[in-house]
């Protein structure tokens, strides 16, 4: 475009530099072109989708929360952006409610203070954010607690 431009506007444009920039500009698209191509030939195929897909965000936090196999991989949907599991947040706190005793009892090594630190204090059951110190102590005080006593 910009080669277009001082072609067609400048008062005594340059033949052999614009001639020559053509050819540039023209072998540069023809490199990236056989790169892309070479690049998609190597690539492992089950990962092209991820170049073509018109999953969003907040779609693919979701589809990952309900497809997860384990607890473990449920628990990353705090490593995101809140606003892209808000859809779930009723299924989640349920889910917390209804496991949480259970994961403090069999302390699994992905459950940790640092994991613990990620998700949001009004999706925690009512009984841990109380034990933390609910609002008046604070939840941050209470995770370094828990960072002493388990490691």
């Amino acid at each position: 475009m910009s080669i277009y431009i001082y072609e067609t506007y400048a008062e005594d444009p340059n033949k052999e530099l614009i001639a020559t920039l053509w050819k540039v500009i023209s072998g540069l698209l023809v490199f990236s072109m056989l790169n892309f191509a070479l690049f998609l030939k190597l690539i492992n195929r089950e990962y092209w989708t991820t170049f073509f897909t018109t999953i969003t965000g907040k779609q693919y936090v979701v589809k990952n929360y309900k497809e997860a196999d384990s607890d473990e991989m449920r628990f990353d949907v705090f490593t995101h952006n809140r606003n892209f599991y808000d859809p779930i947040q009723e299924d989640i706190m349920k889910w917390l409610n209804s496991n949480w005793e259970k994961w403090e009892d069999e302390a699994p090594d992905w459950f940790n203070s640092i994991a613990i630190s990620g998700s949001p204090s009004d999706l925690l059951p009512i009984k841990v954010f109380a034990a933390m110190g609910g609002t008046e102590v604070g939840r941050r005080a209470s995770l370094e607690a828990m960072k002493k006593n388990r490691r």
